[in-house]
């Protein structure tokens, strides 16, 4: 964790030939509920990423027109996973690497 609220998820490389990117899941656990995506870029395999969950999550639910707005003490986990070259506008789920999603354990920031 970050002093400025970012956190940096690493995680261990996937050995499998199909492997196009990982997707990173930030989830908002309690009291706002809410998973969005980090931003990703196919054929890049990177084993890390920052995140800043509080003012990101912030401004999705801002442009969702919800009034509801990250506090301290809020619960978070990360998830991420291998996924195979995907499609635009599919389903994703035939492309998920089975046996590749690891999550943290919940966490809450500074």
């Amino acid at each position: 964790m970050l002093s400025d609220g970012g956190v940096d998820v690493t995680w261990s490389a996937l050995s499998d030939s199909e492997l196009n990117y990982y997707s990173v899941d930030v989830s908002a656990v309690s009291p706002i509920t809410y998973t969005y995506g980090v931003p990703y870029h196919p054929g890049i395999v990177d084993t890390s990423s920052r995140i800043h969950p509080a003012p990101y999550l912030n401004k999705l639910l801002s442009d969702e027109r919800r009034t509801e707005r990250v506090a301290p003490g809020q619960i978070w986990h990360v998830c991420v996973t291998g996924m195979r070259a995907t499609p635009n506008n599919v389903d994703i789920t035939p492309y998920i690497i089975k046996g590749s999603k690891a999550c943290s354990d919940d966490f809450t920031l500074p």
